[in-house]
């Protein structure tokens, strides 16, 4: 996953921002995409692990290839999908989630195809270059809401308007995601109701 400096992100939020100091507009990069991230899911990455034991723990983001191309920058996030040839596994009967990064398997299995979600670490110095490439403008909305929010630059007009133009992007990028990639197939579940 190619990744680019937050730096990048400054030309964008000082057209909308243009008086707080570069340190504190990059953090505010680094909330907005973290953000930006999890509402969304668009930033994700897929492994495939051949052979996993019982009682056996994988990070999923943090101890792939991914993330240490990217220098750690990268996280685990609230979405993932755990599957063999497509059809996704259970939750609680194949595995279960110790915390978003770690995955727990309660049993022997093969070919586990890991599709995460990933967000940007706190401590953040490079962001994942598709926000930059796609949702740029997205990702500095929400740092200037946050930016206009903040007790030194108040302005509510700005803050609200700005925060609109987070959540519109940030369904704008939940909608192309959920039509343009894959979806596992979802086991049927026998249940009994007498």
């Amino acid at each position: 996953m190619r990744t680019v400096p937050v730096d990048d992100f400054l030309p964008t939020l000082r057209q909308m921002v243009s008086t707080p100091l570069p340190m504190q507009m990059k953090d505010a990069i680094v909330k907005s995409a973290i953000r930006f991230c999890r509402k969304t899911g668009v930033v994700f990455t897929e492994r495939t692990i051949y052979q996993v034991y019982e009682g056996q723990t994988i990070k999923a983001v943090s101890g792939s290839r991914v993330n240490r191309k990217s220098g750690g920058n990268l996280k685990a996030s609230d979405k993932s999908e755990i599957s063999i040839d497509g059809v996704e596994l259970v939750a609680g009967q194949d595995f279960t989630h110790i915390e978003m990064d770690d995955i727990y398997f309660l049993r022997d299995l093969r070919n586990v195809s890991i599709r995460c979600a990933v967000e940007p670490a706190p401590n953040a110095k490079e962001l994942p270059a598709k926000l930059l490439d796609d949702w740029v403008y997205g990702v500095c909305a929400g740092a200037a809401s946050w930016l206009y929010g903040q007790p030194n630059l108040m302005n509510g007009d700005l803050h609200g308007y700005y925060e609109r133009e987070f959540i519109e992007q940030t369904r704008h990028a939940a909608r192309w995601r959920l039509e343009t990639q894959p979806q596992t197939t979802r086991p049927t579940r026998k249940r009994s109701f007498f």
